[in-house]
């Protein structure tokens, strides 16, 4: 394995949806409508019966709407 390998599996980390939950505040169902509208990063199977979301795609997309925020509060301004 290379070392750009190395670095991103190390910076992988598979979070589950409680913890999204808790991240964003969003129950399961809006959560899908989300994803399928192409709003809120995929889920990634990680066996048969589970599933979870990329930590940094999360912590993307809870940065990207507080940018979004501010570019709307400095518009308005």
């Amino acid at each position: 394995m290379g070392k750009a390998a190395e670095t991103m599996s190390s910076d992988l980390r598979i979070i589950r949806f409680p913890e999204v939950k808790k991240r964003v505040g969003f129950c399961a169902f809006h959560l899908r409508r989300l994803e399928a509208k192409g709003e809120f990063p995929k889920r990634v199977r990680i066996g048969a019966n589970s599933v979870g979301w990329v930590e940094a795609e999360i912590t993307a997309w809870l940065s990207a709407k507080v940018a979004q925020r501010e570019g709307a509060s400095n518009v308005a301004a």
